[in-house]
């Protein structure tokens, strides 16, 4: 780095991560999905933080790909994919996190809850306003795919809906016992006074990332080998 230089923001890192998945062309939905997971897990689960990073992952997914238009297409297919499945994940971790604070959710300020309960109820749409943002912002061929893409999930539902809606169900009803995260993925959200929910859910996040690295290479999804 010479003196000039500037280390990159977050999000320049994800959109370069992004760029280089594409171009290499190799499993680009799951490297997608862990590109997201891992920069959520360094930030709070929250509205801004997902929305930067889809930012960032269209951004570097587009301009990376290929000029022919079916490449383009699978290439877009992959990336949404991988960030639906991501903030899947993003949702399952907030799930979690009630799960882990059980009966100490009074210790939460209602400001909190209320803040992590609308985060939740928005991440489906957030995840489809900003596809059609991008589809309305030019490229008429990238905005016919992504229109595409947004009009299907619309009727068909998402992975992220119905994660959130799981999650909605634990931060207003019962506490499930089950699934709890490990405390050391907890703990790495609590580096100084009382973690909030969104931040136990980054914390979370971190460890599935970690547990989704270690996935057998027979787990990758159906019909994408080597070559993408």
């Amino acid at each position: 780095m010479t003196p000039n230089d500037q280390p990159l923001s977050q999000e320049d890192e994800t959109k370069a991560k992004v760029a280089e998945a594409v171009g290499r062309n190799e499993n680009i939905r799951r490297q997608v999905r862990d590109i997201v997971i891992e920069a959520l897990a360094k930030k709070s689960v929250d509205r801004d933080s997902v929305k930067n990073t889809m930012d960032a992952v269209l951004e570097g997914a587009i301009d990376a790909a290929p000029e022919d238009q079916k490449e383009l297409a699978e290439v877009l297919k992959k990336t949404v994919d991988g960030m639906e499945e991501a903030l899947a994940k993003a949702a399952e971790a907030s799930k979690l996190a009630v799960e882990e604070s059980g009966g100490r959710l009074d210790s939460f300020a209602e400001q909190d809850l209320k803040a992590a309960a609308e985060d939740l109820k928005d991440l489906e749409a957030l995840f489809l306003q900003t596809l059609k943002d991008l589809a309305d912002s030019g490229h008429a061929t990238v905005g016919t795919l992504l229109r595409d893409a947004v009009n299907h999930a619309e009727r068909t539902g998402t992975d992220i809906g119905r994660a959130v809606q799981e999650a909605l169900e634990a931060l207003h009803g019962p506490l499930s016992r089950a699934a709890r995260p490990h405390l050391a993925d907890v703990e790495r959200a609590g580096k100084a006074g009382t973690a909030s929910l969104a931040s136990i859910a980054s914390g979370i996040l971190a460890g599935i990332a970690e547990s989704l690295k270690a996935e057998p290479e027979e787990n990758r999804e159906p019909g994408e080998n080597k070559d993408g």
